[in-house]
């Protein structure tokens, strides 16, 4: 086992150098010193207190078996800290709560849930909603699921024409929750499977997944909500005119650009590699058709309606219903009357309004 030789003791014990290398005249001297040999380099079976016998040399004509060395074996040194994994910090987090924290945990996620009933019941519920959300927010503020459920009422199809601009103050409530820096960083490497042995690791990605769903869902609800905020603007700016009602117009979307349609879409695009897909259409259908319209990509239009209806036999009668009606407005476009005819006379035989009694 060789060991460094170095021109002084501070060299020696930050290893910096360690082949000195020098001719002296006859007569003169020097100093120097020996390092200490690495700990992992050390014989196999040597313990705290062994010591280790070896020679050094100076020169050609210096003793033939060298100068005696020794070196007594230190203890082993501290192992260094394994850096701590996310699932390893998740799980530590989890040990650390208490049993009435745990309770108070559990009591709240039932409360949660309560609100989606609520939710259900109609306008008829809305002063109980409201009362239990208060009473939840002033605890937990910044509980994900108690966003997701205000948004969720906020953006119900009876009355988010109403509430468009509190359906995006929702969205960007779920969105400034949500780490996603950290979280693209979470899905930017190779994520352990759901079915990883380590519960911990496995919990992890599960809310990471959750996280993931809940800004996907909050990117698509803000898109939509700020496509139908421009639209109606648009038209209550080409009707200034004719109204007469004195009815207040609807809020327009922000003036400073921060938040459009187009950079909501931008958003959730990339986070959602399946947007444009036809099988998708449940989610993300009223987007893509918005989307290509502005565009004015007929053709494209056409193909991805057609598309989804086939491929989702089972669609919401609304969104079913308004992606025929584009399909057959795109037809008529085109020049295509007579195809667009046939699709109109074809709804009526496939979803009638009432059957005759006899």
């Amino acid at each position: 086992m060789a060991v460094g030789v170095f021109t002084n003791k501070p060299d020696a014990a930050a290893a910096k150098g360690g082949g000195l290398h020098r001719f002296l005249p006859h007569g003169s001297a020097c100093g120097m010193a020996v390092g200490e040999p690495a700990y992992d380099k050390l014989p196999k079976g040597c313990k705290q207190g062994d010591v280790l016998v070896g020679s050094v040399t100076y020169g050609k004509n210096d003793r033939p078996k060298g100068w005696r060395v020794e070196y007594v074996v230190p203890c082993a040194p501290p192992a260094d800290p394994k850096p701590a994994t996310p699932a390893a910090e998740a799980k530590a987090e989890g040990e650390e709560k208490t049993e009435m924290m745990k309770l108070d945990e559990a009591a709240r996620d039932l409360r949660v849930k309560a609100l989606a009933t609520l939710s259900a019941g109609g306008t008829a519920k809305d002063a109980d909603w409201a009362e239990l959300h208060a009473m939840l927010s002033k605890d937990w503020p910044d509980h994900l699921p108690l966003a997701k459920a205000k948004l969720a009422r906020m953006d119900r199809e009876v009355t988010r024409k109403d509430s468009l601009a509190e359906v995006v103050a929702a969205a960007d409530a779920i969105i400034d929750l949500v780490d996603t820096p950290g979280l693209a960083a979470f899905f930017g490497l190779k994520a352990v499977p759901l079915d990883d042995p380590d519960p911990a690791a496995a919990k992890l990605r599960k809310e990471k997944d959750e996280l993931k769903e809940a800004l996907v869902d909050a990117l698509a609800r803000k898109a939509r909500a700020m496509a139908d905020m421009e639209a109606s603007s648009s038209q209550a700016k080409d009707g200034a005119e004719e109204a007469k009602d004195g009815a207040e117009a609807p809020p327009p979307p922000p003036a400073d650009g921060s938040a459009t349609f187009d950079t909501s879409l931008y958003r959730l695009q990339q986070w959602e590699d399946g947007l444009k897909t036809p099988s998708n259409a449940p989610k993300y259908g009223r987007l893509v058709v918005e989307n290509l319209t502005r565009k004015a990509h007929i053709g494209a239009l056409l193909d991805y309606v057609t598309k989804a209806l086939n491929e989702n036999p089972k669609l919401d009668a609304a969104l079913d219903t308004e992606l025929r009606a584009v399909k057959v407005k795109v037809l008529g476009e085109l020049g295509w009357a007579h195809i667009a005819e046939n699709e109109k006379t074809w709804d009526i035989i496939n979803k009638p309004k009432a059957f005759a009694l006899f």
